[in-house]
């Protein structure tokens, strides 16, 4: 069993999300991947690198033959793969969009840390607009906002987008304007990107390493639209609004 394979049996899984409904002929890739992270699993008597498969052995290595955990870690690498790969695509399209941004982040070369805090910023603006859609969360105890009366174990959608594109939490909600997270930092307040609480993503510093890494690569190039379309939505729950597959830009290094 290689880990190298992994890649590949996630680009074969057929649905749009590993939890949806499919024919038992496209669910063979997500077996595959179920007894690939099997294998590795019992290959792994002392884990060398820190992974959530590593702590699940460490716990008790009974779980490596429960398909539902094993279901689970796929659907947090598919989950993660295509949020990340949304999270780059928008980084493009705005930084075609926004030149200007990009010269600011290139005239900070000098100083490391400014330009970093100026990607990030970037980065957290993209998030604000255009990936940050909502938040499911499964009511515990029955509560009342205003008029509204949610029973226990109700399941909660909040409107993250409707938050942050409200003039009532952020002043010209609709224009872009990474300005507003100055030092590319924010606090809680009505900006959630990683959600909140005991559930707040944990892969929050990883995507926004990379996507300050990838926004500073970008600053190097002159970056230029040259098709685009309407955006898309594989589904109106689980995905995130992307850029059209008709999208393409062009860079040419300064």
């Amino acid at each position: 069993a290689r880990v190298a394979d992994v890649p590949g049996l996630l680009e074969r899984l057929a649905p749009p999300h590993p939890l949806m409904p499919v024919l038992a002929a496209d669910r063979r890739p997500l077996v595959e991947l179920i007894g690939l992270l099997r294998k590795i699993g019992a290959a792994c008597d002392v884990p060398t690198r820190p992974s959530l498969l590593a702590q699940l052995l460490q716990r008790d290595r009974a779980l490596i033959d429960d398909d539902v955990v094993l279901a689970n870690l796929v659907t947090m690498l598919w989950d993660g793969r295509n949020m990340l790969q949304t999270l780059l695509l928008w980084l493009s399209k705005r930084a075609a969009q926004h030149p200007g941004q990009l010269e600011r982040i290139r005239a900070s070369g000098h100083d490391p840390a400014a330009a970093e805090s100026l990607a990030r910023a970037f980065v957290l603006e993209v998030l604000r607009l255009d990936v940050s859609r909502y938040i499911y969360r499964q009511v515990a105890s029955e509560f009342r906002i205003r008029a509204w009366r949610l029973p226990a174990g109700w399941l909660l959608r909040i409107c993250q987008h409707e938050m942050h594109t409200s003039a009532a939490c952020f002043e010209q909600p609709r224009e872009f304007n990474p300005e507003r997270f100055p030092g590319g930092r924010y606090d809680s307040g009505w900006f959630w990107p990683f959600s909140r609480g005991v559930h707040r993503c944990f892969a929050e510093h990883f995507v926004m390493w990379v996507g300050a890494q990838f926004v500073q690569a970008l600053a190097s190039f002159d970056v230029q639209l040259r098709a685009d379309g309407p955006d898309e939505r594989i589904n109106r729950h689980w995905a995130f609004p992307r850029p059209s597959r008709e999208f393409r830009v062009e860079l040419r290094r300064i």
